[in-house]
């Protein structure tokens, strides 16, 4: 077939499009670079490269060269080294090569069919009349033709399969081959091979450490993914495309995954399927796949010897790594014979092999090879691989609705379904675990940890249908809230707490909804809710505070504030939520003693020390501002903030010089930060430069701030005492916006300094129709009235303000997250310890409804004790029975207890079998943790 025919191909990617070739290549761009650059110095240089690309069957080999000839010959970053290549591109199977002769002639057939050069074509015909005088007058007559062709040149080779190549040359072929090049160095090769073979790998061979090799590795998770996607987007089918960005899609995904085995064509067969959603739609493409592939995994296994084959049925039939030992057992074969066996199927990359101490296991490297197998057994009449097939892509409930409906609807039709549907629900009864809705629920943690809102709005409704608990109803309320759609985050928190009405994470959810949506009475209600659930923890407490501060009750926010700071002092996080809270609320002096907390937990974090600045500051202790600053000066670079305070302390103690070099810094870091300039306004005024102050603050109006911002500038200008100049910057302002500005409070206040009282309350009062509950108009508004209407009129005015007050303050000191109290336990008093307490702690989170939490608590756990290497520990053998007992009943803790059970075991024992314990994805993801590699990877 001619190449650049087809869109897409499952067995011959060389026969696309090069659009075609460029759109489907994925996660290998890096190698691809190096290749293509390897090649241009061979064209321009006396460098010569020869390349072999290594990969089973099916792993993209075709389609990366194919891509490769596609830019040599066509992209102009390339134009040089073309000018300068003879390219011969040979077929995928040349099945005629048996001497070197035979190769010479491929490669001028491919050169001609490459360049379309008659001459050439004549000059083949004049081997063949060679040959009539004998083999050896061919071959010379091939040789000068072909280095009369390339003179001046290179020549590019490429051919897929060399493996096959060498075995029609032989050793013969292959000398001559060798000496050929080594004759004429006019060559560079870019060749494949589904593995290494004799030819390249005995050192008695021609080619013997002549190759640069590459090797082709399986696709990851990812990686599938994109080329699942781009291969939708090719074939015009935007609707899958978009689905496999969705948490459900890549849960598909992830299902084909465990089948696919990282190769290329399986991704490219398993994909015609993977929208859809019912038993009819998934049973005929699923069996047109077993189909398709029967005669490829069975040509694959007639290449094996029969104890190969013998291996390769068992391994087939067995779903997880086995020992040699026992391999060699059910094989009734030696443990020696297997261990040379299995070495050789390693090399053709038939099987994958993990090392653990001195056993290695073995399990298939393509699980679709199982086909070949399953397909043929008698002793079961159902398709083994189309049921765990089933497992991995719907959940149990599904599957049992389905088996319910065709019992029902067609109770003697639709046999073969029903067969595999019962199979499946009989699979689960024997291994309950639910593939499907795992996936999903990775696929959830995932779109929180990256803060897809949307992609949790997709995945979790599902979830709460299968798998209803707190934590997805909490997730939920989260997500809705990131998108804005506080109506719906209210109904999702409201309809969790209605089930379940003791988890105060849900509460304080519905608490944050109406918040959002200014319900601020209702929000204080539901707070409360939470705080009477869970009463001693921090986060709750500090929550409620703010709901407090929102309510205007400022004296009791305080007190809750200081009382989770008691609670939390040795916890850095939870801490910092509590300074920022108190430091929003004007409580400066409480703020400074988290801060000072949170600096102690926290030396190294910059919001730390710049807290404790500010806070400070606010105070008026300039003096520690100055000598804490001072004993770390290197720790302020960068921070605007940090070095505008240090400097208007600076400024304060009478060091004005220095205060405007630190001012500056902060300036020149980021000359677009407003609030640098800000301070530098602030410092200005404090050395008694009021004019440059005032000019500092309107350049400050003239970077373009937010409306907050400027309502902040124009009140330091009041300050500066520039009611003037405020007033004239409100007038143009309001005369280009064309409206009245939100900045009536500024106008009143600049008119009261003024001493222009009437004018005065006129702002004021459009400033309170505005904001009717802000506490600083109401109070412009009393002093616009004492000026205007009398002494009387204004204490009326402060009487109906104070009623209300309290619900204009801001407040953002909203905290959600929960640090982990077990890790701290742990470190105070040992592992045994913390184990013990996990009963209490169930007992209090389950009472304030905050149990969902502990999923997160146990990954954080593990993580801490891998990189505090804790898990050594001979302690953690008797105190994880204690924390599996008390998260018994909780299903959404099994995974990270799993994964902290076989990683403390791991790193007492070394013993890498315990590992396996865990699926692939669980595996991969502690090793990562853990800083070591997945043996299971296929030998060379």
């Amino acid at each position: 077939m001619t190449r650049g025919l087809v869109t897409t191909s499952r067995y011959s990617p060389g026969n696309m499009s090069g659009r075609a070739l460029e759109q489907l290549f994925v996660g290998r761009d890096a190698l691809m670079k190096d290749i293509l650059k390897r090649i241009t110095a061979s064209a321009t240089r006396k460098e010569k490269h020869y390349i072999l690309l290594v990969g089973p069957r099916g792993m993209g080999k075709t389609h990366f060269v194919s891509l490769a000839a596609h830019k040599l010959n066509s992209d102009p970053a390339y134009a040089n080294a073309r000018a300068r290549l003879k390219i011969a591109y040979l077929n995928e199977e040349e099945w005629g090569v048996a001497s070197f002769l035979d190769l010479l002639v491929r490669i001028l057939r491919a050169l001609q069919a490459q360049e379309g050069t008659p001459s050439l074509s004549a000059a083949l015909d004049r081997i063949y009349e060679a040959f009539k005088q004998s083999p050896a007058a061919a071959l010379q007559a091939a040789e000068s033709l072909l280095i009369e062709h390339v003179r001046g040149s290179t020549l590019l080779l490429i051919c897929e399969n060399l493996s096959d190549l060498f075995e029609g040359l032989e050793d013969e072929g292959q000398k001559r081959w060798r000496a050929f090049i080594q004759e004429h160095p006019f060559w560079t090769i870019l060749a494949t091979t589904p593995a290494l073979f004799s030819g390249v790998r005995l050192q008695s061979s021609p080619f013997y450490n002549f190759f640069t090799i590459k090797s082709l590795e399986r696709l990851d998770f990812d990686t599938a993914t994109e080329l699942l996607r781009q291969k939708a987007l090719l074939e015009g089918r935007t609707g899958l495309a978009d689905f496999l960005l969705t948490p459900t899609g890549r849960a598909r995904v992830r299902a084909i995954h465990h089948l696919a085995g990282g190769n290329h064509r399986v991704y490219v067969i398993l994909s015609d399927f993977l929208d859809e959603e019912s038993l009819e739609e998934l049973i005929g493409p699923f069996m047109r796949m077993a189909d398709d592939l029967t005669p490829y995994y069975q040509d694959r296994m007639r290449q094996l010897t029969p104890q190969q084959r013998k291996i390769i049925e068992l391994l087939c039939q067995e779903a997880k790594p086995i020992i040699v030992k026992d391999l060699a057992m059910r094989c009734l074969i030696s443990p020696q014979v297997a261990a040379k066996q299995l070495g050789e199927l390693a090399k053709l990359q038939f099987v994958l092999s993990t090392k653990v101490g001195r056993e290695s296991y073995y399990e298939l490297a393509e699980p679709l090879m199982r086909i070949c197998v399953d397909i043929k057994d008698n002793r079961t009449d159902h398709f083994k691989l189309f049921v765990e097939f089933l497992r991995y892509w719907f959940s149990g409930r599904e599957l049992r609705t389905k088996l319910d409906l065709l019992r029902q609807v067609e109770p003697e039709a639709r046999r073969f379904d029903r067969l595999h549907l019962t199979a499946a629900l009989q699979d689960f009864a024997q291994d309950p675990r639910e593939p499907f809705l795992e996936h999903l629920n990775a696929e959830a943690q995932r779109c929180f940890a990256e803060k897809d809102y949307q992609g949790l709005v997709d995945a979790l409704p599902r979830l709460l249908q299968e798998r209803p608990s707190p934590y997805y109803y909490h997730l939920l309320a989260l997500a809705l809230d990131g998108l804005e759609q506080f109506e719906d985050a209210l109904k999702v928190a409201r309809e969790g707490t209605a089930k379940y009405p003791d988890e105060g994470s849900i509460h304080l959810d519905a608490a944050k909804a109406l918040v959002r949506l200014e319900n601020f009475e209702e929000a204080l209600v539901s707070g409360a809710r939470a705080l009477a659930i869970k009463p001693d923890e921090p986060l709750v407490i500090n929550a409620y505070a703010a709901l407090l501060d929102l309510n205007g009750r400022d004296e009791l926010a305080t007190e809750h504030l200081m009382r989770a700071s008691r609670l939390a002092s040795t916890n850095r996080d939870t801490i910092a939520i509590i300074a920022q809270s108190a430091y929003n609320i004007r409580r400066y002096a409480d703020a400074e003693q988290a801060y000072r907390m949170y600096l102690e937990l926290a030396p190294d974090e910059p919001q730390a020390l710049r807290g404790l600045l500010l806070s400070l500051y606010k105070q008026d202790k300039n003096t520690e501002v100055v000598s804490l600053a001072d004993s770390a000066p290197e720790r302020l670079v960068g921070d605007p903030v940090a070095l505008a305070t240090y400097g208007q302390s600076l400024a304060h103690v009478g060091r004005h010089g220095d205060a405007l070099i630190q001012l500056d810094k902060a300036i020149e870091s980021n000359p677009e930060d407003v609030w640098a300039h800000v301070f530098k306004s602030i410092a200005l005024f404090a050395l008694d430069r009021r004019e440059e102050a005032a000019e500092a603050g309107l350049k400050v109006l003239g970077l373009n701030p937010n409306e907050r911002t400027i309502g902040f500038v124009l009140n330091i200008l009041l300050q500066f005492g520039q009611p003037s100049k405020v007033l004239s910057w409100i007038d143009d302002f309001e005369k280009k916006e064309g409206k009245t500005t939100p900045f009536s409070k500024q106008r009143a206040s600049a008119l009261l300094r003024l001493s222009r009282y009437k004018e005065a309350l006129t702002a004021a009062e459009g400033a309170r129709q505005k904001a009717p509950e802000d506490a600083e108009v109401a109070l412009l508004e009393v002093q616009a009235l004492a000026g205007s209407a009398g002494f009387g009129a204004a204490m009326s005015m402060l009487d109906q303000s104070l009623e209300g007050v309290a619900k204009s303050m801001e407040s953002d000191s909203i905290a959600t997250t929960l640090r982990n109290v077990l890790s701290i336990e742990q470190h105070l008093r040992g592992v045994m310890a913390m184990a013990r307490q996990v009963p209490q702690l169930r007992t209090v989170l389950d009472k304030h409804q905050r149990s969902a939490l502990m999923p997160a608590v146990l990954s954080e756990l593990l993580d801490e004790c891998l990189e505090e290497d804790l898990l050594a520990d001979d302690a953690w053998t008797k105190a994880l029975p204690l924390l599996e007992e008390a998260l018994a009943d909780r299903p959404e803790c099994r995974i990270p207890l799993g994964m902290l059970s076989v990683a403390a075991r791991y790193q007492q024992s070394g013993d890498r079998s315990v590992l396996l314990e865990l699926p692939l994805e669980q595996r991969s993801l502690l090793l990562e943790k853990l800083g070591a590699e997945d043996e299971a990877t296929p030998s060379a």
